[in-house]
Formats: structure tokens, sequence, C-alpha cells
């Protein structure tokens, strides 16, 4: 059954003013909903979770087919790239992040010079605000780095159907950070398969190899979880601090990478040109990855 669908057919509220939003989950409700509120002022959207991204794309097909008595004005569908495409094809009329997932927006140190303006303005001067800048970005970029492989085993293990719990994988499984570096540890794929309970020898050499050119080419935002990658930079953060005068007055601001980091969505990125577009199309489109 899809969650998404029962609902809307439970609800009772829906009309033809109305705006309809089925979302894999909680989480994209507080992403999306200032984006969603600023596309249609006067208008009242209702969120649909649909139990993840299957049944998202489950609702859509239903209901490009499915003609209800009374269509509300705009029936959105949206959910995250993962690693499309190259597990699979976009679903035409959906909406996909431009990166892997809603969390892959706040995992860069754009994101923490935005929190360090809003919650720590008075915590360092502005050259050593700079400098703690550039040492998180390039900190980030180097670790990121260390996650290719890793990636893209997980990469494939979808592309061969196989299922696991991303939630068992942790950055802090694959990265020491408890002395003056954030080093990789070493057996990273052995380490992941085990935390994952898979088994690496499922994927060949060559197979691997292709999908980590393939992301070595892209933005780790389009290949790092969205969840892992909030994990990485605010161990990054951590580590970066140490390293400064205004330790204690930076760490503070990790506490804004979750939750609090989805409320702020609209206040930090603006907008999401894609995201409108897709929103207040007048015919559906092809396609909408971001």
């Amino acid at each position: 059954e899809n969650v998404g669908i029962m609902q809307l057919f439970a609800s009772g509220m829906l009309n033809s003013n109305d705006v309809a939003v089925f979302v894999e989950g909680p989480d994209d409700v507080e992403f999306y909903y200032d984006f969603i509120a600023a596309y249609f002022p006067g208008r009242e959207a209702h969120y649909f979770g649909c139990g993840g991204k299957n049944g998202v794309l489950a609702a859509s097909k239903f209901f490009s087919s499915y003609v209800l008595a009374e269509r509300p004005f705009r029936m959105l569908y949206i959910c995250d790239r993962d690693f499309q495409p190259l597990t699979g094809n976009f679903m035409e009329g959906v909406f996909y992040t431009d990166g892997y997932s809603i969390e892959s927006y706040f995992a860069n140190s754009a994101y923490v010079q935005y929190v360090l303006n809003k919650y720590a303005q008075n915590s360092m001067g502005k050259r050593a605000k700079n400098a703690f800048l550039s040492a998180v970005d390039a900190s980030l970029n180097n670790a990121a780095a260390r996650c290719l492989g890793p990636m893209a085993l997980a990469c494939c293990l979808r592309m061969r159907g196989i299922e696991f719990d991303f939630d068992h994988l942790a950055a802090w499984n694959l990265f020491d950070n408890d002395g003056d570096t954030i080093r990789p540890r070493r057996n990273r794929l052995s380490v992941m398969a085990h935390q994952l309970g898979v088994d690496c020898g499922e994927v060949s050499s060559g197979e691997l190899l292709r999908v980590a050119r393939t992301f070595s080419g892209l933005q780790y935002r389009t290949w790092i979880r969205g969840k892992f990658a909030i994990q990485l930079i605010k161990m990054v953060v951590k580590h970066c601090a140490k390293r400064t005068a205004d330790d204690a007055k930076i760490r503070h601001i990790m506490n804004f990478f979750g939750r609090e980091a989805l409320r702020n969505s609209k206040a930090f990125l603006g907008d999401i040109d894609k995201l409108r577009e897709y929103s207040v199309r007048t015919v559906a489109p092809e396609v909408f990855p971001a």
C-alpha cells in the first residue's frame, strides 16, 4: 500500500485551490515547506509522506492515470536523487534533488559560514574566520575523496539490487579523528561491507573502478550519501576548530547541522531554481533533476 495515496484519499481536505506535495518523509516537509509556501502564496499545501522514494514514485505513476473527482491545483512529487541516474532513469514529472539528498545542500563550507555568521557572529575575527573556512573546505574535500571507493561500492550494490541499510554506516566507521589529522582507516571497503552486512565479492573490481571513475568527475555532493556527508562535515568542523584559539566558541555551531539545517533551508539557499520551475509549471515536465 502507498501511504501517500491512502492519506490523500482519507484526508477529505483537498480541493482545487490546494497543493498536494508527495515527499519521502517528515524531514522533507521541514526542508521544502518555506519554498512551496513562497511558490504558492495564498494556497494551502498538504504534505503526504510516502514512506520512502519508491512510495513517491508509485504515487506519481498512480495519479498520472487516475482521474480525481476534484484535482488539486498542483500535485508535486519530490524525492532524493540518490545514486541516479546510475541505478535507474529519472521518472517523468518528478523533482529530484541536485545532490544525493536534501542533507547534501548543507555539507559544505558555505553552510558553515552561514551558521557562523548567524549564530556565532562574534566568535572570531574576519581573518581567523576566513582561515578557518579555508581549512574546513580543504579538509572536507580531502575526506570526501577518501570516500570515493566506499560510495562506489554502495552504488554498485544498489545497481545489482542488493538491499542494505545505509544508516548502519557512519563517517567514524571509515575515519579516525583522534589526533592532529583526520585519517582514513585502512581496508575501508571491508569495514563498510561489515557494517552493512554485505559481501564485497558481489561486485567485481572492474565494475567498482568504472563507477569510481564516474564519481571522480562529479561533485561529491552528488555521490556521497547526504546523512553521511553531514557526519563528515561535523567531524571536519570539530577537527578544524581544535586548531584555533576559538574552539569553544565554534563547536556549538554543530548543533545546527541536523533538523535545524532543514529549517534554515530557504534562508540559506534563497531559492532552488529548478524546484520553482517544476512547482509552478503549467504543463508536466519531462524530468526535473535540480
